[in-house]
């Protein structure tokens, strides 16, 4: 038998499927890519594990932080909803009780003042100017103490006691006239300043339930 008769295969294992595959198979891989060499493609192999576990680290992460995420909202809900069912039962008992003193005390010397300036003409609008305005002041300022949204009184203690001053001090010095009345609107400006003091508890409540 000749050298190229002994290399050269066997018609029978030829003409077998599993050697048409095996070299169908090899002769797409260097036609895809004849220059790759084993080392390349152990490095490319290498760097796409690397970026699955990469990838892999990323969504764990992901899904840690979804996790983390949803339970603080949920124990945002929680005490969102504890907020608001205390702030009903605040809202109730305010109701039921009805407005503070000082509330309703400020709200009348505010209308008070104006119907003193009312009741005055000859005296002007600019006499009763400042008083009015403090007076209107000195009401939103307790509201404010009341619905929780100022805890310090002392602004308030210090309008009604210019509201006092001016009618003991003020008016007398710029003129003789007799204001008809002005005693219960000192009287009034005095009590509001008693009642701040009942009050801050209440706004403290209002401000922990808001």
């Amino acid at each position: 038998m000749s050298e190229q008769d002994q290399t050269a295969p066997d018609p029978d294992v030829v003409d077998t499927p599993e050697y048409r595959q095996a070299a169908e198979q090899a002769a797409r891989q260097v036609q895809a890519d004849p220059g790759t060499d084993a080392g390349e493609s152990v490095e490319q192999m290498a760097d796409q594990l690397a970026q699955q576990k990469v990838r892999a680290a990323m969504s764990d992460f992901e899904q840690h932080l979804a996790d983390i995420l949803g339970k603080s909202r949920a124990a945002f809900d929680d005490q969102q909803a504890q907020i608001d069912h205390l702030t009903r039962q605040l809202q109730q008992v305010r109701q039921q009780a009805g407005p503070p003193v000082a509330v309703n005390l400020a709200k009348s010397l505010a209308v008070r003042v104006q119907s003193l300036a009312t009741a005055h003409p000859d005296l002007g609008q600019v006499h009763f100017a400042g008083v009015i305005s403090q007076a209107s002041q000195l009401a939103d300022m307790v509201q404010a103490i009341a619905d929780g949204k100022e805890s310090a009184t002392g602004e308030a203690e210090r309008v009604a006691g210019n509201i006092g001053r001016w009618f003991t001090r003020t008016h007398p010095r710029l003129s003789a006239k007799v204001i008809e009345g002005w005693h219960e609107a000192v009287s009034e400006a005095e009590r509001i300043v008693d009642a701040l003091p009942e009050l801050v508890p209440v706004a403290a409540a209002v401000a922990r339930a808001l």
